[in-house]
């Protein structure tokens, strides 16, 4: 199975209404299970983001699609910035994982 077909299974449980289901109808550990997976695709999701980020501006694919505009050069080191200082905030006031 390519990485794109289990992208694609993935969202299809999502988009299907079977995660809510398995949630709804399902155990304790069932729940826990479906929550521990949505946690790891938000931090999948942010670091994919980050990596994206990371490829259009540092990689300075913005400024060559813009001609090398500096102006927003400096916004895309401006918004950089503000994504490294909230990756940077205290994780303290997240909920524990009971499974971890």
């Amino acid at each position: 199975m390519t990485r794109a077909d289990a992208l694609a299974l993935l969202k299809d449980y999502l988009d299907s209404g079977d995660a809510r289901m398995d949630f709804d109808y399902g155990s304790e550990d069932t729940r826990y299970k479906v929550l521990d997976l949505l946690e790891q695709l938000i931090e999948l999701g942010e670091a994919a983001d980050a990596l994206a980020t990371s490829l259009i501006f540092k990689g300075g694919l913005l400024e060559m699609l813009a001609g090398g505009a500096g102006a927003q050069s400096a916004e895309a080191a401006t918004i950089q910035s503000q994504r490294e200082d909230d990756s940077e905030e205290d994780d303290s006031d997240k909920p524990t994982n009971p499974l971890q």
